[in-house]
């Protein structure tokens, strides 16, 4: 699953979110990818200065262990630090409205 700026799934199918926060296929929510836009304003992650066109949303906790696709589980990342988050020891949460990014424990 890929979210652009277009909420597009790669097969084609356009996701759709509830008002509750869940995602079925079929229907586009642009909503959510507008409202990272507006809170992200482009890649979230430290120092990179990605515009919004070239980023995905990110589910903080996965849709897949019944994270919400919701603003507050959910950040702004270009491809590289979006895969950088998922393959690495990176992590990322979101306090007081903000995504918040923890490097790796180096130690």
């Amino acid at each position: 699953l890929r979210l652009a700026v277009g909420v597009e799934r790669e097969s084609g199918a356009r996701l759709k979110q509830s008002p509750e926060g869940s995602t079925s296929a079929r229907d586009p929510h642009a909503g959510w990818i507008a409202s990272l836009v507006v809170r992200d304003k482009g890649c979230a992650f430290p120092g990179c200065g990605r515009p919004p066109r070239w980023c995905q949303g990110h589910h903080v906790k996965h849709w897949i262990d019944h994270g919400k696709t919701s603003l507050e589980n959910s950040v702004l990342l270009c491809g590289q630090h979006h895969r950088l988050i998922h393959h690495s020891e990176w992590q990322v949460h979101i306090k007081n409205g903000r995504p918040v990014f923890t490097p790796p424990d180096d130690g």
